[in-house]
Order: C-alpha cells, then structure tokens, then sequence
C-alpha cells in the first residue's frame, strides 16, 4: 500500500530530523548537507518545516563548547 510506506518513510525522516545533532568532528558542510537532504526528503513527502523551525533544530543541533 503506497500510503503506509509514504507514511513510514515519513516518520523515519521525521526521527531523524528530531533526532539530528552534528557528528563529533563533522565539518558544518557535510552536517548542512545531511541536514538539508532530511529536510528535502520530507518536504517532497509533504511534510514542511518553517524556517524558523529549521534554524532552532540547526543551533540546537551544534556541539556545545
């Protein structure tokens, strides 16, 4: 069923989206690629994040120092 594998490759995005921290050690591009690709994947889905949204996820997801 098209729905159920839209709506489980949705949730799966979704945890990684939530669940989104940068790797120890990553460089910022290759952290903003993963990032971008996760937000693209479910914005073709239909699932959008507002800009706001996504910037909070990315300051939230930097190593604290």
């Amino acid at each position: 069923d098209t729905y159920r594998v839209k709506d489980s490759k949705m949730n799966i995005l979704t945890h990684k989206f939530e669940m989104f921290k940068m790797q120890e050690h990553g460089a910022i591009k290759e952290m903003f690629t993963r990032f971008t690709t996760i937000v693209n994947e479910l914005n073709a889905l239909g699932k959008k994040y507002t800009t706001h949204q996504r910037i909070k996820k990315i300051l939230r997801s930097l190593p604290k120092i």
